[in-house]
């Protein structure tokens, strides 16, 4: 009898079916919200109201999968790489300003999904977008040159098998004098112009080198890159 059940599984019973209704108001509100790019706010919004309610009765459950989008950069070169760069989207609508210092060996992980407001979910398949980037090579002493090699991947959750692997090589670039406030790798965004403009204005023009990709959303969730402008030695830098 129903009188009879423990109370914890009176509990569980009611945290199932207050989560079939945040789900029902996804549901609800996803297609009017699709067209102002709300529909990853809704669906995180609720992810996060059940996240509370899990922990609020203490019942464990099993992770969800996330499966943002994420693009991976991977620095093979002896110095270190500055990357100041402006991913567009397709039809120019958003532009977001990013602003990488990797050491050595080191990587750094760029979420574009939650740039995009897409939170957990991948980006739309048949996005395309247009990284334009200007880099240069540090040491923590200034002089002489090196080369720059730079890889890119592109992959949805944990579709790094399907991984489009690009790489970016130029050799002789002037090597410029690494900040003594940077030590480790780290990266950071924004989608203001004017934060965008101090990532810019902290390349050295005395020799950053500047190229340009498209970065294209796949069924599978793989992002396939392409170069657009092939690596050229440039002394003038613009947002």
């Amino acid at each position: 009898m129903a009188g009879d059940e423990p109370l914890s599984k009176i509990i569980l019973h009611a945290f199932h079916v207050i989560f079939a209704f945040l789900k029902s108001i996804v549901v609800a509100l996803a297609s009017p919200l699709a067209a102002i790019g709300g529909t990853g706010l809704v669906v995180g919004t609720a992810t996060l109201l059940g996240s509370f309610l899990i922990l609020g009765l203490g019942i464990t459950v099993l992770p969800q999968s996330h499966e943002d989008t994420m693009l991976y950069f991977q620095n093979n070169g002896q110095s270190w790489d500055h990357v100041a760069a402006t991913l567009s989207t397709g039809n120019g609508s958003k532009e977001i300003y990013i602003n990488m210092w990797i050491k050595p060996g080191g990587n750094v992980s760029f979420d574009l999904s939650k740039a995009l407001g897409y939170f957990d979910q991948p980006a739309p398949a048949g996005s395309q977008f247009t990284f334009s980037a200007y880099k240069n090579i540090l040491k923590p002493s200034s002089g002489g040159s090196d080369a720059l090699n730079l890889n890119v991947q592109g992959y949805s959750g944990d579709g790094t098998q399907n991984a489009n692997l690009f790489n970016s090589q130029y050799p002789g670039i002037p090597v410029e004098q690494l900040p003594n406030n940077i030590k480790n790798s780290e990266i950071t965004y924004s989608s203001n112009p004017s934060n965008g403009q101090q990532y810019f204005s902290s390349i050295n023009t005395g020799g950053s080198v500047y190229e340009q990709e498209s970065f294209t959303i796949n069924s599978d969730g793989s992002v396939t890159i392409k170069s657009l402008v092939s690596p050229v030695l440039c002394q003038i830098v613009t947002l």
